[in-house]
Order: structure tokens, then C-alpha cells, then sequence
């Protein structure tokens, strides 16, 4: 059955119950280009001192300084030009600021430091007016996701007992109005609109904490006060305000807000906080010429050459289905590409970058850097169907439902094109190219009108999901949240990626303290002095308290007695060493759980494993692995060493205890070799060190090592902290190639990052360490270097976001043009539940 716009049945909406509260389940999307939005006359002010403002948001375009465009909210606005007056909250620069006017003149403002750019993923806004209240910073309170901003940018409040413009007769959602002409409309989806007559709420009311994430709860009890409305998106009907159309209002005042410039097909979407479509994404495309529309659904690229863009979802498992619309006869590429390659750092075709299978509309294939395949040409007005499977490396394409060369995605059997290489260790997401004005709309499963392009017709898939024009073949998915698989560390799962790592700030007394909040027993503990040049310390518990090593030095290891001396369930104690606590200087401590303590022997003899024993700690969910060893005389030749963990190691950092040497870190999926390292302590490219004995690549059970003083020559006692990556937690020696541009380089992790450690290995550069808990929200970039002894610098470094990190610097140590990086993450949450930040 064909029906107009998005479904509105059961069916169509799909939340997660495992984790979820069901409290979402639909947004609407407000599409800049379409001049969209709503507007409401209640007839009447509302308490103009005393009201919370709540809703869920969804970024769209970021335009091309990178600032999300668009007005949220407006009200009581009246005048025009220099007689202009009203209230807003709209972004600007990246920023929420919120703000009163009087004849075209700010009366009072409040923006926010924290830069909004992730359009991954969803936020929730919650703004609580009393300006009845004494304290001045209590007459607004703006929280981002259930925490409170305390850091902003301009900070002004309204005078005591103000009554602000806000909560007027008038409101918009979307839009700027001055006197009638509106300008600066917001790009993307809202769900859940909440206004509060007369009560200066929490945000608490409108979401809650799970396992570390803010979720939606269900908000239909809560009292709105005379002039209070609740809007939840849920009708699919356009125009003229009324109770089955978009702006119905079910709060129960019947507020009812008339939209302009939405379409049925923009209503009623399933993309909504708690099952979070794939969608392009604005942080990763090759260009600003390629621009993006209908809730980033749908790409354009102008003028000459190649340019691309990258979907938000990464995926390394499963089979998926999505389907394009093509608007334009011009030269355009769509597909699957995988989420490492560097392609979308500058203007050109995929070529050798494509992993898994482009479609050009000329009639060729990109499978792995080769054009070729015969597929027919596709033109305006065509569907292509993509369905891919993730662990085969298969994909098909198909023209109006019709697969190409007789393919079978269901049978898995005639694929178009695909990949050799191991997809579940790299990943890879939805694409699209184009040339000239190549054009298409992407849907993933939220809209099956592919922007009132065709009338939808409600397919979903065996999971009851999405709204397709065709139906996915059996056993293919749509691309969103709900349909990821679940990890073994995260908010759903029996640990979090906290009980795992995790960062904690304090300051030093200079005498003994307990450093508490860990939250377990930490194994490995890493500090660093940030307000005054100290050298770093590392402890661990298979060596044992006071035992010191030193990052920005080759010291071998030495004994500190008033250093880490205890080991607690909660952190650590540091006996008052000025390096750990000096009094009144800042520090951080970087924790990782290994096996509480408890080690065992290795016997290469005994069990075959290895030629050389080992103690081992092991963390094998978490892929982390503390092993000392001894080395064999001399300074060359090689052994092997077990690690204890379940799959090989991707870096090894090696130090030698005994002796003094460098920190060598071995990562041999990157680098040319096994046998080649970085040195952690100096800035210098890799070392070539295979005439010390050349080494083989880690297995699943033993690492190998040769006769490089650090390594595993010279007799030492060496120490080796072993990493792999883990789905959703974290992201080993994973590598991106930097622009040079402040609009840098995307690099798809997979989750909301904690921790993130980088080197230039093209170049000298230092080893760059930023976190989530330095740095609250982005740009962050309160950085340390892991070579140095420096205290903590301040530049804007990168964004953390929901599936990733964007690079905002171009310097050498993190964003070189044309330099490949190397990289270590550590998850705050994966991206199945990650909040925008």
C-alpha cells in the first residue's frame, strides 16, 4: 500500500526496550533549504519570568566555516531594522546563545563555550528560566545532555524579576523573525519540544542517566502551566495548525503550531534519540563544494572535480540495505566505502581508496582502486538499491529493484563487486561522489520519499524497521542504532567502558592522598603533572607499588617511596612525591584495569606457548595485557613471548626495567614492519631495527621480540603493555592521513572518544594526549605530550564526537598535510548509545 509521506503505524517505530524507555520514537526534520518551520499565536503571554524550555536536536548542514546554521527557537518579537526586539536561541559560531533584545540591541546574552558540531548523533537542550532568583546565574541555567554549563563565552543575565520576551503569545521553532521576514532558518530534526508555564524545572524531568548516557523519559505526566505546550511530532499532516498535523500540540492546552515550508514527507520521522539513523556526514567530505540538504540525506557536488562524503554510521559487521534517489543526470557516485581511507580529505575520485564497491552513473564499478564491472547507467529519476554484507565483502546494486547481473543479495550469490580485505577490522559506511552536479538522496531507512521525491511506500525489515521504497532483501538491515549489533562493553552490556578506563583529576596536598573515582582497582596508572613541568609516572601492579617508570625519559625503572603505594579498589595512594602532588599543582591520572593484580606464569616449556616465560596480567574483554619478561643475551636474534590475550596485539609498548633505553612501541599493522618502532620518548619516525633480528608479526597467543636494547636483548627485565582493539571501546593503532586545514581530517572510531594518544609518523612530532575529562566539551584541547615533561598546553585540537574525532588544528603533531598519523582510543560509549557532544 502506498502511503504519503512517513508511516505513522507501530511498526514503523523501533526502540531499543533493553535499554530504552520508549519515550521517543519520531522526529521532524526542518530543512533550511525549504525555508521550514513552525510558528504558534497562544493568545495570550505565558509567566515571562518562570519556564523551562526543553527539546531533542539533530544537527544538519554545517556550513562553511563549519558553524551549524540555524534559529531553534524565537518569541515575542516585534519591530524591524533598528526597532527590532525579541528573545532567541540560536547558534552562532557553534554556540548556543540565548538572548534578549530591545530596538535591534542586546538587553542581556548568555553563549555558550562548548562548540556544537556533531551531527552524528542527538542532544538534548534543556533551558530553565527563574529570574526571580537572587544569584544572577540562577536565573538561567542552559544543561547540555543532564549536565549544566558553567563555561560561556559572553555571560549576562537578565536583571531580577525581568520579565524576559521569552514564553510570549508569539513562537517560533526554526526560524528568525524580524517583523514578518524570516532569515537564518535551523537545519535538522527536533523531537520532543517541551515548553513549562511557570515552573523552572531540571532537566531531569525530560531524561535520565543510564549506565552513562542520557536517555529520554517519557514526559506526558509533567505539569505545563496555562501557556505550556508539548509537541512530539508524531502526525504527518502540513499546514494550517490542527491536532493531526505536525505541530500538534499533546500537551493538553492545544497549542497547535502551524508549519510552512515542511512537507508530509519531513514528518513523523523514526530517526529520534532512541534509534539514530544513518545519515551523510557534514565532518567528512572531501570538499565544501559538496553541499548537503533534507536533514544531510541528500549530497550536491558543484563545480569540476571529484568530491565526496561519508555516512555517520560505521560498520563491521552485518548485512545492510539502503536505497538513492537520483535527482541529477549529472556525473554521481553512490555506495559503500571503507570508514579508514582518507579519500574525503580532498577533492577527487575514489579510485584506488574504494574497499568495498562504488556504482558510477556512467557504468563502472570502483572495487578496490579498479574501475571496471559493465553495470548499466542509471539517470534522474532512478532508485539504486545497495545491499552489502559486511563480513563476506559482497555488495549489490540494483536499478529499480532490478539487481544488476542477476544478483541474489538474499542468496548471497552474483554480487556487483567487493573486497578482499578483512572489513571487520577496518569498516566501512555509506558514500557519495559526484562531479558537476551529481546529485542523489540517500535513504537509510527514515525516508522512503527520498524528500518527496516519490510518494513512500512503508517498506520495512525483518526487524520491523524503516520506511523503504523497496523492500531490503531477507536478512538485510536498515542503518541505524536499533540494528547495530551490541558490544561487549558498553551501557547494555555487563561493563561499561569506565570499569575499564578511566581519567581522574585532582590537586596535590604535598602529602600522602587517596586518589578516588576510578571506579575499579586500576593495574596501570598514569600521571601527569598539568600546571607545572613534570615528568610522567607509570605504575603498574604486576611490577608493584613505588615501582616508576618515566614516558619522557629512557631511566630505567627505579624505586619511589613516597610514590603510587597503594593499589585501592577505588584508585590509588601516592605517598606525597612532588612529581604526584606537589601541593596546590594539578594533575591527571589515566587508568586501565588489567586483572586486579592477580598475574600468572607462562612455563614456554611447559605449555608450548612461547620461547621465552612471561608474567601475565590479562584484561582479555577489554584487549589490554601487562607482561614482563626476560630477555635472551646479546643484541641479536628474536623469541617469542605469550601476551594472554585472545587475538594479536595491534601496539606493543616495550621498556626495558633494567636498563636504560628507549620506550619502543611496536605496531605492525602500520608500520613498514615488525621489526620497525616508534621511540615514545623522543619525536623522531620510525626506527628500522631488523638487524637486531628480524621479528614476525604478533599471533593471537605471543608477541615477538629481538635484540634491541628495550626490546629483548641485552639479559634485561623488560616490561610490555599489550593492546588490541575491541568494538565500541576502543581503537588501536588505527592511522588517518592528515589535511593541514582546520576543516581536518574525520577519523571514525566507532564510539564517543575518552582518550585519545597520536604520532605523526611521517615526520618529528611530539605524542599528543588528549581526554574527555580535561576537556568537558569541544574544541578540545587541553593537550599533554607523552615525550615531554611540559606542563599542559591550550590549543583547539579536535572535536570529540558521538562516532569520532574531528581534527580543528593544523599542525604537525596532529593534522600535517599529506601525513599519515597513528593513533590509540579509548571509548567513553560506543555509538550505538553515544550522545552528540
Amino acid at each position: 500500500m502506498a502511503l504519503l509521506g512517513n508511516l505513522t503505524g507501530s511498526s514503523q517505530f523501533f526502540n531499543d526496550t533493553a535499554f530504552y524507555n520508549g519515550a521517543i520514537s519520531t522526529s521532524y526534520r526542518n530543512d533550511n533549504a525549504s525555508n521550514a518551520y513552525l510558528y504558534v499565536n497562544k493568545g495570550g503571554n505565558g509567566d515571562r519570568q518562570t519556564f523551562t524550555l526543553s527539546w531533542w536536536m539533530k544537527l544538519g548542514t554545517l556550513d562553511s566555516d563549519g558553524d551549524p546554521a540555524g534559529t531553534i527557537y524565537t518569541s515575542g518579537y516585534s519591530g524591524g531594522g533598528g526597532s527590532q526586539g525579541g528573545a532567541t536561541v540560536i547558534f552562532s559560531h557553534q554556540r548556543i546563545s540565548i538572548s534578549n533584545q530591545t530596538s535591534n540591541a542586546y538587553d542581556w546574552q548568555l553563549t555558550s563555550s562548548r562548540h556544537f558540531s556533531d551531527s552524528s548523533s542527538w542532544y538534548h537542550i534543556c533551558v530553565a528560566f527563574d529570574t526571580t532568583q537572587s544569584t544572577a546565574s540562577n536565573r538561567i541555567k542552559l544543561y547540555v545532555n543532564g549536565v549544566q554549563e558553567t563555561a560561556f563565552d559572553t555571560e549576562q543575565y537578565p536583571s531580577q524579576n525581568d520579565n524576559v520576551k521569552f514564553n510570549n503569545q508569539h513562537e517560533k521553532i526554526g526560524t528568525w523573525d524580524d517583523s514578518g521576514n524570516r532569515y537564518n532558518d535551523f537545519d535538522g530534526y527536533f523531537a520532543d519540544w517541551n515548553l513549562i508555564d511557570g515552573t523552572q524545572l531540571a532537566p531531569t524531568s525530560f531524561g535520565e542517566t543510564k549506565n552513562g548516557v542520557w536517555i529520554p523519559i517519557d514526559t506526558s505526566s509533567l505539569t505545563r502551566g496555562t501557556k505550556g505546550w508539548r509537541l512530539e511530532f508524531k502526525q504527518v499532516g502540513v499546514g494550517t495548525a490542527g491536532s493531526s498535523t505536525v505541530g500538534a500540540d499533546t500537551g493538553g492546552n492545544d497549542f497547535h503550531f502551524t508549519s510552512s515550508g515542511i512537507a508530509a514527507s519531513d514528518c513523523a520521522m523514526p530517526d529520534s534519540p532512541e534509534n539514530n539513523f544513518c545519515t551523510l556526514n557534514p565532518n567528512a567530505r572531501g570538499t565544501t563544494n559538496v553541499a548537503l540538504s533534507e536533514g544531510n540525506l541528500k549530497f550536491v557536488k558543484s563545480g569540476s572535480n571529484f568530491g565526496n562524503v561519508l555516512g555517520t554510521i560505521p560498520l563491521f559487521s552485518g548485512k545492510w540495505y539502503c536505497e538513492a534517489y537520483m535527482s541529477s543526470s549529472n556525473l554521481t557516485q553512490v555506495g559503500v566505502q571503507e570508514i579508514i581511507n582518507t579519500i574525503y580529505q580532498s577533492s577527487g575520485d575514489f579510485g584506488a581508496n574504494t574497499d568495498l564497491g562504488m556504482w558510477d552513473s556512467r557504468g563502472y564499478y570502483y572495487d578496490e582502486g579498479t574501475a571496471g564491472g559493465s553495470p548499466p547507467t542509471y539517470t534522474t529519476g532512478d532508485i539504486i538499491n545497495i545491499a552489502f554484507d559486511v563480513d563476506a565483502g559482497k555488495i549489490w546494486f540494483g536499478k529499480n529493484n532490478t539487481y544488476n547481473h542477476s544478483g541474489d543479495p538474499a542468496n548471497g550469490t552474483n554480487q556487483s563487486t567487493g573486497s578482499t580485505n578483512d572489513l571487520s577490522s577496518i569498516g566501512v559506511t555509506i558514500a557519495g561522489n559526484g562531479e558537476g552536479g551529481g546529485t542523489a538522496v540517500y535513504n537509510c531507512g527514515q525516508d522512503g520519499s527520498f524528500a518527496g521525491n516519490k510518494t513512500a511506500q512503508g517498506n520495512t525489515d525483518e526487524n520491523g524497521i524503516g520506511d523503504f521504497y523497496y523492500a531490503p532483501p531477507s536478512g538485510f538491515l536498515a542503518i541505524c542504532t536499533a540494528n547495530l549489533p551490541e558490544v561487549t562493553i558498553g551501557p547494555n552490556s555487563a561493563t561499561q567502558a569506565d570499569d575499564h578506563f578511566n581519567t581522574v583529576l585532582y590537586s596535590g596536598t604535598g602529602s600522602s592522598q587517596a586518589i578516588t573515582g576510578v571506579g575499579f582497582q586500576p593495574d596501570w596508572v598514569w600521571t601527569k603533572g598539568r600546571s607545572v613541568a613534570y615528568s610522567h609516572y607509570l605504575f603498574d601492579s604486576s611490577r608493584g607499588v613505588q615501582k616508576r617508570l618515566m614516558t619522557n625519559n629512557t631511566n630505567a625503572e627505579d624505586t619511589l617511596s613516597n610514590g603510587l603505594t597503594a593499589f585501592g579498589t577505588d584508585g590509588f595512594t601516592h605517598g606525597g612525591e612532588a612529581g604526584m602532588g606537589n601541593n596546590g599543582d594539578t594533575f591527571v591520572a589515566w587508568n586501565w584495569k588489567a586483572n586486579g593484580g592477580t598475574t600468572s606464569t607462562n612455563d614456554a616449556s611447559a605449555t608450548s606457548i612461547g620461547d621465552t616465560d612471561s608474567v601475565i596480567q590479562a584484561n582479555t574483554d577489554a584487549g589490554f595485557s601487562i607482561v614482563t619478561y626476560t630477555g635472551f643475551s646479546g643484541s641479536s636474534g628474536t623469541a617469542t613471548v605469550a601476551h594472554g590475550l585472545s587475538q594479536a596485539p595491534e601496539i606493543i609498548i616495550h621498556k626495558s626495567r633494567t636498563r636504560t633505553s628507549a620506550w619502543w612501541v611496536q605496531a605492525p599493522n602500520v608500520l613498514s614492519s615488525p621489526s620497525h618502532f616508534l621511540a615514545l620518548t623522543e619525536t623522531a619516525t620510525p626506527y628500522a631495527l631488523s638487524s637486531y633480528g628480524t621479528m614476525s608479526a604478533p599471533t593471537s597467543s605471543v608477541f615477538s621480540i629481538n635484540g634491541v636494547d628495550g626490546v629483548g636483548g641485552e639479559s634485561a627485565n623488560y616490561i610490555a603493555y599489550c593492546f588490541h582493539s575491541v568494538e565500541g571501546y576502543s581503537k588501536i593503532g588505527g592511522t588517518y592521513t592528515g589535511n593541514g586545514s582546520t576543516d581536518g581530517t574525520f577519523v571514525h572510531t566507532g564510539f564517543r572518544p575518552a582518550f585519545w594518544i597520536s604520532k605523526n609518523t611521517s615526520s618529528t612530532s611530539e605524542w599528543v594526549i588528549i581526554d574527555n575529562t580535561r576537556d568537558v566539551d569541544n574544541v578540545a584541547g587541553q593537550y599533554l605530550f607523552a615525550n615531554t615533561s611540559g606542563a599542559e598546553g591550550s590549543a583547539s585540537v579536535m572535536d570529540f564526537v558521538s562516532n569520532g574525532v574531528k581534527i580543528r588544528e593544523t599542525g604537525s603533531g596532529t593534522n600535517s598535510s599529506g601525513h599519515t598519523f597513528i593513533y590509540m582510543a579509548f571509548a567513553e560509549a560506543p555509538f550505538k548509545y553515544a550522545n552528540a557532544r
